[in-house]
Formats: C-alpha cells, structure tokens, sequence
C-alpha cells in the first residue's frame, strides 16, 4: 500500500511537472524525463523499504524510527565514502552532469541501468529482509 501510494504521487507529480514545464519552455525528452522520475522513484522506494525493515526489527516504534532515520542518513552519505559506491545508487542519475547528458540523449545506456538495476535489487533484499523477520516473529 505504501509502495503504490508512493508510485501514484510519483506519477501525478512527474506528469504535472512535465505539462508545466512544457507549457513555460519547450518540452523536455520525454524519455530522459521518466528516466528521471524512476531514478527518483527507487531512491524514495530504498528509503521505504529500509523503513519497513527497521520497523519489522523493533517493537518499540521510535527505535524503528531512530533506525530508519539514521539508516536513511547512511545511504545518503555512502556515496561520499566510494566512487564504486556512487555509481551503483540511483542518486547518482541526479548529478548536474549526469542530468545534462541525459536529457541531450549522450548518456550511455549501461550508466543508466546499473543505478537503475542496484536500486531495484536493494528494494527487493530490504523487501525480502523484512519479510523474512516478519514470517520468524510471534504476534
């Protein structure tokens, strides 16, 4: 439910923006542009996920709380740390540079879908993560 709440805000948002957009300045590649909001959308989807997770780790809801956030920081600063690292998160897509090359259609595609595909697969294993700890608990 939450995922899909989050995918339906997305999507309103991403079209709004772009029927704005193309009404003040010249229309954005349509491609690049959903790109983007994928891109955006994964990264809030890990967030989410991690949430979920921390909230299936704990009873006591502000140590979940303290864990997603503090988890949430984490994946926010890890890019910091590796080159290795900042190439396979989906924020990567959000660099200027990155942007640029996107919408002018210079970017390559294995440097779209390697963010894409990371941020996807930590979805799934925060996903598959909490599901297992859910199914071991008592109720």
């Amino acid at each position: 439910a939450y995922e899909l709440t989050l995918i339906l805000s997305i999507a309103l948002s991403a079209a709004s923006t772009y029927y704005y957009t193309n009404l003040l300045f010249s229309a954005l590649p349509l491609g690049a542009f959903c790109i983007l909001n994928l891109g955006l959308l994964l990264l809030l989807s890990i967030s989410l996920a991690f949430t979920i997770l921390a909230s299936t780790c704990f009873h006591n809801a502000v140590a979940a709380g303290g864990l997603a956030f503090v988890g949430t920081i984490a994946l926010l600063l890890l890019p910091n740390l590796s080159s290795a690292i900042t190439q396979a998160l989906p924020s990567v897509l959000f660099n200027a540079e990155r942007v640029s090359q996107l919408l002018a259609g210079s970017m390559a595609l294995p440097d779209i879908l390697k963010p894409l595909l990371s941020g996807t697969g930590l979805v799934a294993i925060f996903a598959a993560l909490a599901c297992f700890i859910f199914q071991q608990q008592e109720l």
